[in-house]
């Protein structure tokens, strides 16, 4: 990210497309304690900051196109963790409704999908 600051082609516009980003790296440096993720979640915020950094390119369809994207990417998202729960969990309606409820403090991620899988080949 530095490297990309150095002499971009409008500073200012710059500052604004990146002030949300730094925002939300020093958010997540807070809160790792507090709220923790898990790797897959780290990982995956990770690559987008990299995306993001790559596509800040200055097209004028650029606002269009990420939006596009990223409602696509939400929706293969939400898809694939249909997916998942639906093959390891046959009672995925009744779990969905219960996984509003905390019950661990930390996260399960990929460890929780590991113990799964383990469980689902018995």
């Amino acid at each position: 990210m530095v490297f990309l600051s150095i002499e971009p082609y409008d500073r200012k516009d710059w500052a604004m497309e990146n002030a949300l980003v730094f925002a939300f790296v020093v958010f997540l440096g807070m809160s790792y304690k507090r709220l923790p993720l898990s790797r897959i979640s780290y990982t995956l915020i990770f690559f987008f900051l990299i995306l993001h950094e790559i596509g800040t390119q200055g097209d004028i369809w650029d606002a269009h196109k990420d939006m596009t994207l990223a409602s696509l990417g939400a929706l293969v998202t939400m898809l694939i963790t249909m997916c998942i729960n639906l093959y390891l969990q046959k009672d995925f309606a009744k779990q969905w409704s219960e996984s509003l409820r905390i019950k661990h403090l930390e996260p399960l991620g990929e460890d929780e999908i590991i113990r799964l899988l383990k469980q689902k080949e018995k």
